[in-house]
């Protein structure tokens, strides 16, 4: 919210994405999880070998009224019930601050499977940056397994109400080719 303070503070709106993942706990591979404890995070010896058996452990199976499945063993996702689950998550995503901060202007917030772009409209690229920044991740979260669903990504621009009465209406962006409507709340 500071960010949008001070955006309206210099005279300015901002324009805010709410990112949606699809199942995004469901879709961790979870051999590039260990990869990224190991090599970014620097999580090894019996630390890792403990993450990886709490992981390993995993299985699903179908139930459709009286009849079962077989289990199989999961190579993807963490479990959602969990802090651990959460945090592995938040590793597993934290890169996309990195292809965020290419864009400049763009800030970001995240919360588990929760990601918010957002972006000073106070240049006449503002919407192209985002837009960029958007396809980047959609990118980046595909090529890792996790489905970003534009059709349900949401926005709203915020403003002082002078502002958001002055300035000229916006009522859709375009994001990864996907016309996200603006709401007002």
């Amino acid at each position: 919210m500071n960010n949008v303070y001070d955006t309206a503070d210099n005279q300015s709106r901002s324009l805010v994405t709410q990112l949606h993942l699809s199942a995004a706990f469901d879709t961790l591979y979870k051999k590039t999880l260990l990869r990224w404890l190991d090599h970014t995070f620097g999580i090894n010896g019996t630390t890792h070998k403990w993450i990886n058996s709490y992981l390993d452990g995993q299985n699903q199976l179908v139930r459709v009224g009286d009849h079962t499945s077989e289990p199989v063993p999961c190579e993807f996702g963490v479990p959602q019930s969990s802090v651990l689950g959460l945090l592995l998550f938040t590793i597993y995503t934290s890169p996309i601050t990195n292809v965020i901060a290419q864009f400049k202007h763009v800030n970001h917030d995240d919360y588990a499977d929760d990601t918010q772009l957002y972006v000073a409209l106070n240049t006449d690229d503002a919407i192209r940056v985002i837009n960029d920044c958007f396809k980047s991740v959609h990118y980046w979260l595909g090529a890792n397994g996790l489905c970003l669903n534009p059709d349900k990504t949401e926005a709203i621009v915020i403003g002082t109400g002078t502002r958001l009465r002055s300035e000229e209406k916006i009522c859709v962006v375009m994001i990864a080719d996907a016309t996200v409507p603006i709401t007002q709340q």
